[in-house]
């Protein structure tokens, strides 16, 4: 049974065409000034361990792509306004290499793959939007790698993605266990969180309390290099915590009445603060902005930047700034339905503030 959250029908299309958000539209905006960059790319391995079927695996994609629309679909323009198009016979071919026997070894030659599927270029008025790659290195091991373009696909969708993927090669190995349903199509959803995006008035004034005035730029002692645009040469440092640590984070927030996402935020402003000496701290988070049940396994877009901003009172104790960490994220997550691009807009913040504004989301951004 279908949501009744709103009438799906008076939302879905706009002129007879599928309405993107309002976080799609300034994607796609961003992705139009820079045509030949591949920086929204995401690229995805996985390691497949067992007797696989290539064919059924090609099989299992095929169906894969036809269910969800956002993988059968592309941006066009109609007059001023950007809508998609769907491709109504979409068929993709996955390449498949062996590699077992080869000169190379293959953990060399699939980290230039990984990284060559990670430079193409996408065209996002041309199908398709995504390279997928298929390796055998002994019978019993494949990879394989998916590189798609942020337009159609977000962090939220990789689960989405593969266990939609096993249950059609499940399906087409002839074992039917499990079934994947989707609640709503891509084109409802994005027509529903645009509504969504477009009305409340009250996140606005919240917003506007929590963000105006802009603080100012953090003072981290880094070298700045003096570029006016950005280089995307960045390195990422990734690390794990143990299991150990983890339990006692989350005994430690669970004392507090928080959680370990909270729990987190706060660690990282307090090192924040060790390294720049300000209390008035803001960062970006991703929200997955999957807020309904009916677009939960939907393949697709929908991610918004949240802002979380709060200050630091010394000597005020780790614990307290925990429990004031957690109501503010509380409410930045209660008031996310606005996209982050919009707020700048709305709130008339000037060239300079603006400069300031962007920093807030994008200087200092976590990612669990």
């Amino acid at each position: 049974p279908r949501s009744t959250l709103f009438p799906y029908t008076t939302l879905f299309r706009s002129g007879g065409q599928p309405v993107l958000t309002l976080t799609q539209e300034e994607l796609w905006v961003l992705h139009q000034l820079d045509q030949n960059s591949n920086i929204r790319n995401i690229v995805i391995r996985a390691d497949i361990h067992g007797p696989l079927q290539p064919s059924h695996w090609q099989s299992a994609f095929q169906s894969l792509i036809r269910h969800h629309q956002a993988l059968h679909s592309i941006f066009v323009m109609a007059g001023s306004s950007v809508f998609h198009h769907v491709i109504s016979s979409p068929h993709y071919f996955i390449e498949v290499k062996d590699l077992e026997g080869t000169a190379e070894r293959p953990d060399r030659f699939l980290q230039r793959e990984e990284e060559r599927l990670g430079e193409l270029v996408f065209n996002t008025a041309r199908w398709p939007l995504f390279a997928a790659r298929l390796y055998r290195l002994t019978p019993d091991h494949h990879v394989f790698l998916f590189s798609v373009h942020h337009l159609v696909f977000d962090g939220w969708s990789h689960n989405i993605f593969f266990d939609h993927l096993l249950i059609q090669y499940d399906a087409q190995s002839g074992r039917n266990g499990r079934s994947h349903h989707s609640g709503m199509s891509y084109f409802e959803a994005c027509s529903l969180v645009r509504r969504q995006q477009s009305e409340p008035a009250s996140d606005l004034a919240f917003w506007r309390r929590k963000l105006l005035p802009v603080p100012p730029r953090l003072n981290l002692p880094y070298r700045q290099s003096g570029r006016l645009q950005p280089s995307y040469r960045g390195e990422r440092i990734s690390f794990s915590l143990t299991p150990e640590t983890v339990k006692r984070l989350e005994n430690w927030t669970r004392q507090q009445n928080a959680n370990l996402f909270s729990g987190l935020i706060t660690l990282f402003k307090a090192m924040l603060y060790t390294l720049c000496r300000q209390t008035d701290l803001v960062i970006g988070t991703p929200y997955a902005n999957r807020n309904h049940p009916d677009w939960e396994n939907v393949i697709g877009y929908f991610t918004n930047m949240v802002s979380i901003r709060s200050q630091l009172s010394p000597p005020q104790t780790l614990n307290s700034y925990l429990r004031n960490e957690f109501r503010e994220c509380i409410d930045a997550l209660d008031h996310s339905t606005i996209p982050f691009g919009k707020l700048v807009q709305e709130l008339k913040i000037g060239e300079r503030q603006r400069s300031e504004e962007r920093r807030v989301g994008k200087e200092c951004r976590s990612r669990w």
